[in-house]
């Protein structure tokens, strides 16, 4: 695990995740089915990032969103193998190609510390695969 530097300057532990999606992305007011999936790249205690293809969203969205109109907004979504619904507050967007992109959301707001904790002890990281 490697510690990174976040906004706050604060470090957190990143543990990166590998081939676990989550489901039923939306945005609240903005886009209220916003993706069918996404896929889990790293978690830390405080959030995660998520990548996101242009063809999971939905098809309202596919041309006419803009990465801007996301950040700032809150999240929710489903992380179907646990069975768990999760909202959080998107902080930074990223655009990796014209197909591809990043979002990167924090729940540390809605959530506990030690249920944080649990939530990232639980999730196997690339090595558990």
């Amino acid at each position: 695990m490697e510690a990174k530097k976040t906004s706050k300057n604060r470090y957190n532990y990143r543990k990166p995740i590998h081939n676990l999606k989550v489901v039923d992305l939306s945005i609240f007011a903005k886009y209220p089915s916003f993706a069918k999936t996404a896929e889990i790249l790293d978690i830390s205690v405080n959030g995660m990032l998520l990548q996101i293809s242009r063809k999971h969203l939905s098809k309202k969205l596919k041309n006419t969103f803009s990465l801007s109109d996301l950040e700032g907004r809150y999240l929710s979504l489903k992380i179907e193998t646990m069975n768990l619904d999760l909202d959080a507050l998107v902080v930074r967007t990223k655009s990796i190609d014209k197909d591809t992109f990043e979002i990167a959301i924090d729940y540390s707001e809605g959530a506990p510390e030690y249920w944080r904790e649990c939530l990232f002890d639980m999730l196997p990281d690339d090595e558990e695969g």
